[in-house]
């Protein structure tokens, strides 16, 4: 038996399949991350291809069958058009996205989670300065991966500032209120990479890449 569903959903990620189809990684208020597939969106005339695309946000229709998902309608939820992101915007989302896959799992409902995505993207886009350590430290604190105790010697070392700057992620600030706070970004970034060893069973690639590339355009 087959269950349609509707969901508030941001694209991550899109891989073309087959002659016509598109399998889709989306982040879903509903359901949290969420893979199906779009038949036939490829084809001339398909209303569906041109929404789903990274980074848009989407109203999807999504019918789950056995363990496959299949998107069977979509829905532009976007106020305005996207505008087209420079490399370093559009890094800067890839790196977050990257670590949300890393460590979530299909299927869990995180309705916080899905708003501070869409914080991040929205600050790339308006190219806030330095959105990526605070989204990484309220992700970190909605997953409980967080460590907010002094007697924690990873909360202990870190100077005051950037103890009180990991307070304003856990208070339920917004992330562009969070990009216009003064902090040490090189501690936290240390801080973030520091938890994140325990976590993830390899580094993150985007964040590397996008240091690279950005030396090389220097």
């Amino acid at each position: 038996m087959s269950y349609t569903r509707p969901h508030d959903a941001l694209v991550l990620q899109t891989h073309d399949v087959g002659e016509a189809d598109r399998f889709c990684i989306l982040f879903t208020r509903e359901a949290g991350r969420k893979a199906a597939r779009a038949k036939g969106v490829r084809k001339l005339g398909s209303t569906m291809g041109g929404l789903l695309l990274p980074l848009r946000r989407v109203k999807v229709e999504l019918r789950d069958h056995g363990d496959a998902s299949f998107i069977t309608s979509v829905i532009d939820a976007d106020n305005a058009a996207r505008p087209s992101l420079a490399f370093r915007p559009f890094a800067r989302i890839a790196e977050g996205i990257e670590l949300l896959l890393r460590l979530t799992e299909d299927d869990e409902p995180m309705p916080r989670v899905f708003d501070l995505l869409l914080e991040l993207r929205d600050a790339c886009v308006a190219q806030l300065p330095e959105p990526v350590i605070p989204f990484q430290l309220r992700l970190l604190h909605l997953l409980g991966l967080l460590p907010m105790n002094i007697e924690d010697r990873r909360f202990a070392h870190l100077s005051g500032s950037s103890q009180i700057f990991l307070q304003s992620c856990v208070s339920g600030h917004a992330l562009p209120v969070l990009c216009g706070l003064p902090a040490d970004h090189k501690e936290l970034k240390s801080f973030c990479t520091l938890l994140l060893h325990d976590h993830l069973t390899m580094p993150l690639r985007a964040g590397r890449v996008a240091e690279e590339m950005g030396a090389n355009c220097c």
